[in-house]
């Protein structure tokens, strides 16, 4: 083919070429791709990355100039090519002759995980580290080191320049600016420009080529970036559909829409028949039309006629097929309320109706608070919480206008200030003696070790929550093991171990979890160990066995020893099929772990015993045919001759002997009798015993005591020369709860409350003489279990009962309780385990969900269970009640409204509308309706209403399936969002 009077030009559309001995035509695009994925090409493109220059060395290389790297590596070595000293960590070219690898520069990777390690680990928040980038139609992220920007000016931004693919930037925008959006290069939501505003954060990721997408953007308003349709709404599409106007009638027909003007004034006894749950709002456009007000068919609120002004507002929700309707809210135009409330109503029955002017005012109060008018108030002022003036002059200026104080007020208002206060849950630190680091769980909710001889705050391993101090007693004083399954000790049958798999990530951050594997022969698939001998035990112990495993294609494990057996359920987080009585917890941690510990006893006589780990199948089948593959994960073993559940020791011994935490407080300059008060507030471990706080002479002698006992009671005591004088009970502490306590030393008695409850007193005959010191976690002699302190204040005075109870009332918790029915419970037959909704709610939020649901309880037992529960109190409740009643509307809203009337804090609950069977009747369909209608009304906002025909069920048509719980838990979601809580 000739080709020399070719034009000669830059570039091309195609080229020709040779296939199979005839003349081709192919387009450069195709022709990049073939030779990009040639051989050749290929060959030159072989890159090596290993995590240690050891390993790197091991590896001889393809060809001269063959690229490889050690990404983060410390250290150094002698180069082998060119010699001299040079890092580990760096960029590396195979050198043929000399053969090595030869170090040609540092390398610029850095792994994901260390980029988020590092910003965990930063002392102030990320936006603290933004660094400042002007905007510019193309402004170039990569000329900035950090992950984090902040972007001045207004400049139209069309490009953010070149960066490697895969790059990430967190970009916050300092003032308005215009994102060009372009589908190649600025790939932006919805598709279009977006103008930002001041104090907008974007997440930008790089594609390659100068071209870049928009991951995330939040709008500092909070509003979304782009509103939907209403179209794109069904639910407001159906809602909202507006019917124009409608005259008024003794029988509305509200069919044809949702939305209403009402005109005329005719008398309306009726809104006519609906489905149930129909709701309508209706606008009153005339003054004067009267809603009439009857006890089934139109429920009005004050159960009253009521007479419309022009504009008021009302919604209205059928209650049954019948055209029974309710109304659920009612607006005037005025803004007043429907009925107005009476001077008793109000508890003014006495007040005289005198005008003001009229009322009789002394000459003396008169001059007083012209006085205090004409400016002395003016020298009262507030500022960085500090009085400018004293509060005994606060005292003469409202006494000399006349205004009482009491004794009782005046005392209160002169009172010092705390002489102790160490809030740990808000980020208080303390010193104590441990002579090793210890291990905690940390802001990120990964294990961590903590700091020689400082306290150890600990986060809560789901939400990330600061809980408080962490202590823990010695672990090492009788025997115990910390290592994982590699160790020696470890046998196995009918299985592999994968030590350190890449599979998962283990809860410290790193790669040391184990992946265990059945394997194909008919038996037990486990790992046991003797536990390292021990001196024979010269009465009978306790013993704890705790492991951290993680769900795999397996997702059940068994544990054994000494006879007793738990069996542990790796979604649910339950613990299942206890075959033999004994004490088993489980504590859910970040992705997917569970802490799974079970207490045994071990006989007097003994040296050791034998603990046995055995996956298992559905059911509690342990013994089976493995395929081979199916496998779990496990991550460290700790154990001991212990009663309680500690933090993970995670020291790869055969014996961890880890000292006590010491955390003494000097309390001699105040802590006197009948003028000193204490209020701590703390977490109970898993398990059974702890000292809280103890105060003490420095013997055991003279103290005065909290602690949890090992049947798991609150205990106050108080010795006095040897004599203990006082040992009362403040009730169970259920595990894993808050408890405040609060104590007020008297003439005579000790006074305390307990989570803010009623003030009890116990007589003290006696006083311990010569307190002088405060320990929290331990007494003189030794530590007692493990606690967590989550504040603790001390004062030189008593309290009074009403200062008691309002110190002892514990901040809200963010962990949920659900109570309810099986409807909760969620065990019907066909629920997959792990999908009630409470587990699904756990899953969705990221926080504990206590699972408070037993089937067929009614709404009675339901409430006396709740009551019952002191310690969580303080946590959201989710209430689901009623089912189990039958048509009892009183009861059910009576034995409701006691439930909520015990909860603290005002509101932090939320009331689940009542079921009914999929196959049911129209006549429980109407009753379940008007229950959930009362509910509705009398809880508002804090009231869920599901709609139980669209949720699917298992195969006895009232209980949801796993979809149907999904949904449940969605609903509960969104409204604790919605409220952010």
């Amino acid at each position: 083919m000739k080709t020399t009077g070719a034009a000669v030009v830059s570039s091309v559309d195609y080229v020709l070429g040779n296939k199979g001995g005839s003349t081709a035509q192919t387009s450069i695009k195709d022709l990049s791709i073939q030779v990009a994925g040639s051989e050749a090409v290929q060959s030159q493109n072989i890159s090596l990355r290993a995590e240690t220059w050891a390993s790197l060395n091991s590896i001889i290389g393809t060809r001269t100039g063959q690229p490889a790297e050690v990404p983060s590596q410390s250290g150094t070595h002698t180069d082998p090519v060119a010699g001299g000293t040079v890092s580990n960590q760096g960029l590396y070219r195979w050198n043929g002759s000399p053969a090595g690898w030869r170090w040609v520069g540092p390398s610029t990777y850095t792994a994901f995980s260390d980029r988020v390690a590092t910003i965990e680990d930063k002392s102030v928040p990320l936006w603290g580290h933004m660094t400042n980038i002007t905007a510019a139609a193309t402004t170039d992220l990569a000329t900035i080191a950090t992950d984090a920007l902040s972007v001045v000016g207004g400049t139209t931004i069309s490009s953010f320049g070149v960066s490697p693919d895969g790059a990430e930037k967190v970009v916050r925008f300092n003032q308005t600016l215009t994102l060009t959006y372009n589908a190649t290069s600025m790939i932006l939501p919805g598709g279009a420009n977006i103008v930002v505003a001041a104090g907008d954060i974007g997440i930008f990721r790089s594609i390659g080529s100068g071209n870049w997408r928009c991951i995330s953007f939040l709008r500092n308003s909070g509003k979304a970036l782009a509103a939907p349709a209403r179209s794109e709404i069904t639910e407001l599409a159906t809602v909202w559909t507006y019917g124009s106007n409608i005259a008024s009638a003794a029988t509305m027909d509200l069919a044809a829409a949702e939305f209403f003007n009402v005109t005329g004034t005719a008398v309306i006894v009726s809104l006519g028949p609906a489905p149930l749950g129909t709701r309508r709002t209706l606008y009153f456009a005339s003054l004067g039309l009267t809603l009439t007000h009857n006890v089934t068919s139109l429920v009005l609120p004050g159960g009253a006629d009521i007479i419309t002004s022009t504009g008021d507002i009302a919604e209205f929700v059928c209650v049954n097929a019948a055209g029974n309707w309710r109304c659920v809210s009612y607006q005037r135009s005025s803004g007043k309320p429907v009925v107005l409330p009476n001077s008793a109503d109000v508890g003014l029955g006495n007040v005289s109706n005198t005008a003001d002017a009229d009322k009789p005012v002394s000459t003396p109060q008169a001059a007083a608070i012209a006085t205090a008018s004409a400016g002395v108030a003016a020298e009262i002022s507030i500022a960085s919480g500090q009085a400018l003036v004293p509060i005994e002059a606060i005292i003469g200026i409202l006494t000399r206008a006349g205004i009482t104080i009491s004794d009782t007020d005046k005392a209160a208002l002169l009172s010092p200030p705390p002489a102790l206060a160490l809030d740990f849950a808000n980020g208080a630190s303390l010193s104590i003696v441990r002579p090793d680091a210890g291990l905690l769980m940390g802001r990120n909710r990964r294990l961590k070790s903590g700091v020689i001889g400082i306290g150890r705050s600990t986060y809560d391993p789901l939400s990330g929550e600061l809980i408080g101090l962490l202590l823990e007693n010695n672990r090492g004083n009788i025997w115990s093991f910390s290592d994982d399954v590699s160790a020696g000790q470890w046998s196995k049958g009918n299985c592999s171990v994968e030590q350190g798999t890449v599979e998962v990530i283990d809860p410290a951050g790193g790669q040391e979890a184990a992946k265990w594997i059945e394997n194909t022969v008919t038996g037990n698939h486990q790992i046991f160990r003797a536990a390292p001998a021990f001196p024979a035990l010269s009465a009978d112990m306790t013993a704890v066995e705790w492991r951290i495993y993680k769900a795999g294609t397996r997702s059940k494990v068994l544990m054994t020893a000494s006879g007793k057996q738990a069996q542990f359920d790796l979604i649910t987080g339950e613990v299942q099929g206890i075959y033999t009585t004994t004490p088993a917890y489980t504590r859910h941690l970040r992705d997917g772990w569970v802490l799974c510990a079970m207490a045994f006893p071990v006989a007097a006589g003994a040296t050791s015993y034998t603990i046995y780990e055995r996956i298992v199948t559905t059911g509690q089948i342990t013994n089976y045919a493995g395929d081979g593959v199916s496998h779990l994960y496990r991550y460290h073993a700790n154990g001991g001759l212990r009663s309680y559940v500690q933090q993970p020791v995670k020291t790869n011994a055969a014996a961890a002997v880890l000292s006590d935490d010491q955390a003494v407080i000097d309390v001699g300059g105040w802590f006197r009798r009948n003028a000193a008060s204490l209020v701590v507030s703390s977490r109970a471990p898993l398990g059974e015993d702890c000292t809280v706080v103890q105060l003490d002479d420095g013997t055991e002698a003279n103290r005065i005591r909290l602690y949890r006992a090992a049947d798991k009671t609150c205990h106050l005591e108080v010795t006095a020369a040897g004599v203990q004088i006082v040992n009362v009970s403040l009730g169970t502490w259920a595990d894993d709860t808050d408890r405040s306590v609060a104590l007020s030393m008297r003439d005579g008695n000790v006074a305390y409350s307990v989570n803010g409850k009623a003030v009890a007193a116990s007589a003290l005959s006696a006083f311990p003489p010569g307190i002088g010191t405060l320990r929290l976690g331990r007494s003189s002699a030794s530590g007692l279990g493990a606690v967590v302190i989550r504040n603790i204040e001390g004062h030189a005075r008593g309290l009074s009962d009403g200062e008691l109870a309002a110190r002892a009332t514990r901040r809200p918790d963010a962990r949920i309780a659900a109570y309810g029915d099986s409807i909760t419970a969620g065990n019907a037959t066909g629920v997959t385990d792990g999908y009630d909704y409470p587990a699904i709610l756990q899953r969705l939020l990221q926080r504990t969900v206590f699972n408070g649901g037993i089937g067929g309880e009614t709404s009675a037992q339901i409430k006396t269970r709740l009551l019952a529960d002191v310690d969580r109190k303080n946590w959201l409740f989710v209430i689901g009640a009623g089912r189990n009643d039958g048509n009892a509307q009183t009861t059910i809203l009576a034995n409701i409204a006691t439930m909520v009337a015990d909860l603290p804090y005002g509101g932090r609950y939320l009331i689940l509308s009542v079921p009914y069977a999929a196959d049911t009747s129209q006549a429980e369909i109407d009753y379940v309706g008007a229950i959930n209608g009362a509910l509705a009304s009398a809880y508002a906002d804090r009231f869920i209403p599901i709609d139980w025909s669209m949720i699917s069920r298992v195969s006895d048509n009232l209980h949801p399936d796993d979809g149907g719980n999904a949904a449940i838990a969605a609903a509960v979601a969104s409204k604790i969002n919605s409220k952010g809580w």
